[in-house]
């Protein structure tokens, strides 16, 4: 397949996209002391929980997004910040929890929220939930502003020759805040350009890439030539193999429609990805849609999600390092990101192969 879309798309609010179709509520629908559910307070005193999150913001302040580039008005761009991450939590009624827990990601918010409620019942507001909600912002929005300010620096370095992007879905979003940050970037005259800067690195030691391996992706992201893996090996049922391009990142994977389709968010699923390329390993909620894929998930994953169960919405790196492809996987990676077809011949240090988890930001 291919695709060189570098505007990627973006779900119209309210929109629901794969992610989406999960339950608002990511953990069982208990009850904190016999009360009600995360969620369920989380809906109730949502205006209260966003005006929270809004104060932080505002209080601790933002980093600037890049070396050369600084905010020209830091309270003006908190209070953006904080009316987007509004919008993109009202957008879609009834789901405030699960829409804050994709922002806030990988943190458990309902956790969060059930732990400062302290087993307390009813749905009366406490202040301590919109501080701990609000601190699980911190480190998530600390990372989107660096990558994305790393990813606007590459463009005005590169093709775009200094013009400022018109539209935040020209950057390469790795995770639904991403976007957001992205929006806010671009908003006419928020950001200030202090000269060319050289956007392929991190950011006070905070890569750009989530599941890229630090890849501004100056040129955006496009879809990907790949094949499952399942055939080959049953323990990698749900990793592809890609051909082509040759640099493909986490954020190409995800632009990439695997389970047909259109996809609604660009490359906001990113991070959800396990990235050790030329090979992914892609969250079960994704490829138990590919019969290709399935026919080789292991009986105990088909009863789960027979049961429900999808398992974690975040792939696991860790099977292809002990898989029978662990030496081509190395020697792969050892050839700059090329695939060598078949079983390679020799030994090559199983660890080698990076299989580490989903990067997220």
């Amino acid at each position: 397949m291919a695709g060189v879309a570098h505007d990627v798309a973006r779900p119209a609010p309210g929109k629901r996209t794969l992610v989406d179709d999960a339950p608002d509520d990511a953990t069982p629908d208990r009850a904190a002391g016999g009360g009600v559910p995360a969620w369920r307070y989380v809906e109730q005193t949502l205006h209260l929980v966003l005006a929270a999150i809004g104060a932080r913001i505002a209080r601790v302040g933002l980093v600037a997004p890049h070396p050369h580039l600084t905010w020209a008005a830091a309270p003006r761009a908190a209070s953006m910040i904080s009316a987007a991450i509004r919008a993109y939590v009202e957008a879609a009624p009834g789901r405030a929890l699960k829409r804050l827990m994709m922002l806030a990601q990988p943190t458990d918010l309902s956790a969060v929220v059930d732990a400062a409620r302290n087993g307390r019942p009813g749905t009366a507001w406490l202040p301590e939930v919109g501080l701990a909600v609000g601190e699980a912002f911190d480190a998530p929005l600390v990372a989107a502003v660096h990558r994305m300010g790393a990813r606007l620096r590459a463009q005005l370095d590169g093709d775009a020759h200094g013009v400022m992007p018109a539209r935040g879905a020209l950057l390469v979003a790795s995770c639904p805040l991403d976007a957001v940050i992205a929006d806010v970037l671009v908003a006419p005259g928020l950001v200030v350009d202090r000269g060319a800067g050289g956007g392929g690195g991190g950011v006070g030691g905070v890569g750009v890439g989530v599941g890229a391996g630090g890849d501004a992706l100056p040129h955006g992201a496009v879809e990907v030539e790949y094949e499952w893996l399942g055939a080959r090996d049953p323990a990698l049922w749900n990793w592809i193999r890609v051909t082509s391009p040759r640099d493909a990142t986490a954020e190409h994977v995800a632009r990439t429609p695997l389970a047909g389709g259109i996809v609604l968010d660009g490359s906001e699923q990113a991070h959800r990805i396990a990235a050790s390329p030329p090979y992914f390993a892609i969250p079960i909620e994704t490829a138990r849609l590919v019969p290709a894929a399935w026919k080789h998930a292991p009986d105990t994953v088909k009863a789960a999600a027979r049961r429900g169960d999808l398992g974690p919405r975040f792939a696991d790196g860790g099977a292809l390092a002990e898989s029978t492809l662990a030496d081509e996987a190395a020697l792969a990676q050892a050839s700059g990101g090329v695939a060598i077809g078949g079983v390679a011949s020799g030994r090559v240090a199983r660890g080698r192969v990076a299989s580490g988890g989903v990067a997220s930001g």
